[in-house]
């Protein structure tokens, strides 16, 4: 058996997708960002508990007769823990470590969803200093050496997977902090105002879910001895050229309601693929434009 964190959220719905086909699945999830991937998983045969990581009791009970455990929980979001860093804490650090504690008395392997905004916004390679902005990458960061520590205390099979920019179909768009590429697409969609600051030429590493799913598989397969690894394409995409490709994939013209360059935004932040490449053989199959295609169906067959 197999349980996922978090798995009724945007990525942990595609993983349990990916997973279920040749595992029994299940999911904890407290379903904080909605229930709208429920009937979807259990259509799959998955099985869905509603409860919370804070809670000791809960993870306990989930985590009978799990083999292995995708850590997915978050609350997610630099922003949100921005504002409310107490419960970020409580969730990512406090609920991280329970799942922990339970994946040891269990003897189960863990993997952990963690992020590339460890890195401070400068971008980075797995041997590079870490130095998280907001409570969020602190969480996550925090998190990472208490998964490295149960390796090296405690024997626990574990492994460290930093997604970058993850996007796909089922990503809300229209929530608090939304990610930029699904809240773009509606509000083109909607014909309502898409907020570009300064010339929109800052880049990033959007990574199709389907690729992030994939490398989250393949690490379990292959890798639990406490690494870490960056999980990202390593193709870069402007905010413009998302502008401009949702334009010409939708048919739609974007209105744009152009901003200063905030200074605290990154005009690049490049996150080296070259260790998961190397030591897991996995190297991201879809373009950017592929996964926005994918991603624009869903939304029009809505």
């Amino acid at each position: 058996m197999i349980l996922i964190t978090g798995g009724a959220g945007f990525i942990g719905s595609h993983l349990a997708e990916r997973l279920c086909a040749e595992n029994k699945v299940r999911v904890l999830d407290n379903l904080s960002a909605g229930a709208q991937n429920v009937e979807l998983l259990k259509a799959k045969g998955i099985e869905v508990i509603e409860g919370d990581i804070r809670d000791k009791e809960t993870v306990a009970n989930s985590l009978k007769g799990c083999s292995i455990v995708y850590h997915l929980a978050a609350m997610n979001r630099a922003a949100r823990s921005i504002k409310n860093p107490v419960e970020a804490n409580e969730i990512n650090i406090t609920g991280t470590l329970n799942v922990l504690e339970a994946c040891r008395k269990e003897n189960a392997a863990f993997v952990f969803a963690s992020s590339s905004s460890v890195y401070g916004g400068k971008g980075g390679s797995e041997n590079d200093a870490l130095k998280p902005l907001h409570p969020y990458g602190v969480g996550k960061l925090a998190a990472e050496h208490y998964a490295r520590v149960y390796h090296e205390l405690y024997g626990l099979k574990t492994v460290i997977l930093r997604y970058t920019s993850v996007f796909g179909p089922r990503q809300r768009g229209d929530i608090d902090h939304a990610a930029v590429i699904p809240k773009f697409i509606d509000q083109i969609l909607e014909g309502k105002q898409v907020t570009v600051y300064g010339e929109g030429t800052q880049t990033r590493q959007f990574t199709y879910v389907k690729d992030t799913v994939e490398a989250s598989a393949i690490a379990a397969e292959k890798s639990l001895e406490g690494d870490a690894f960056n999980v990202a394409t390593p193709e870069e995409t402007s905010v413009a050229r998302i502008v401009e490709l949702i334009e010409k994939q939708t048919g739609r013209k974007a209105v744009i309601d152009r901003k200063p360059m905030p200074k605290a935004d990154p005009s690049r932040n490049f996150i080296d693929v070259k260790k998961i490449e190397k030591s897991l053989g996995f190297k991201a199959k879809y373009s950017f434009g592929e996964g926005l295609k994918e991603t624009i169906k869903e939304r029009l067959n809505k």
